[in-house]
């Protein structure tokens, strides 16, 4: 299903409010799903999320998964570090997490382009937006290439994959297209 996109206007300069757009999102997947194991599941991935990216609680992120979960990434993350490429358990996963919550909340956020449920898992193409500041941190290079007095994101496409053990996530397969590029800049202002 396509979904209703964001309203970057809405989204602050450093990203602030990007996951609870996010958030907002999921919640439209889950009301026009009709199929009620499709609508548990994506219950499960905003719960995820949510945990994850707003409230950066450890505990409730790590009780969606299954015991020691499979992640593979590909390609590169938002700020051009190298993600893990495959963590299988539970101790590398919420490291990775913990270690992700010191960068700050619902200040990441991917829109939903494209959502795909089944029976046993979820999948979605995404854009994933990185506001200046954070761009200029990890791509000083880049204020050659946008007007640093706007507000403004740098917008890449990223995939992901979830599979689900029952009611849990069996973990998580993403790509990110990001590179080392600036990616399409978009100004919000």
């Amino acid at each position: 299903m396509r979904l209703t996109p964001f309203d970057l206007t809405t989204i602050g300069a450093d990203g602030t409010g990007m996951a609870s757009a996010t958030a907002k999102q999921l919640d439209e997947a889950i009301e026009r799903t009709t199929v009620p194991r499709h609508r548990d599941l994506l219950e499960v991935v905003k719960e995820h999320f949510v945990a994850e990216l707003i409230d950066n609680d450890i505990e409730r992120t790590m009780a969606t998964l299954v015991h020691n979960p499979r992640y593979r990434s590909y390609g590169l993350n938002p700020e051009g570090l190298r993600i893990p490429t495959a963590m299988n358990t539970d101790a590398e996963v919420r490291d990775w997490y913990n270690a992700l919550f010191e960068t700050g909340r619902d200040i990441r956020g991917l829109e939903i382009d494209i959502l795909l449920v089944d029976d046993d898992s979820v999948a979605m193409h995404c854009t994933h937006y990185n506001p200046f500041p954070s761009l200029l941190k990890y791509y000083p290079d880049a204020e050659a290439h946008i007007d640093v007095g706007r507000k403004g994101f740098s917008a890449k496409a990223t995939s992901g994959f979830v599979p689900f053990d029952g009611l849990l996530m069996a973990g998580e397969i993403q790509y990110y297209d990001l590179g080392v590029g600036l990616g399409d800049i978009v100004y919000a202002d």
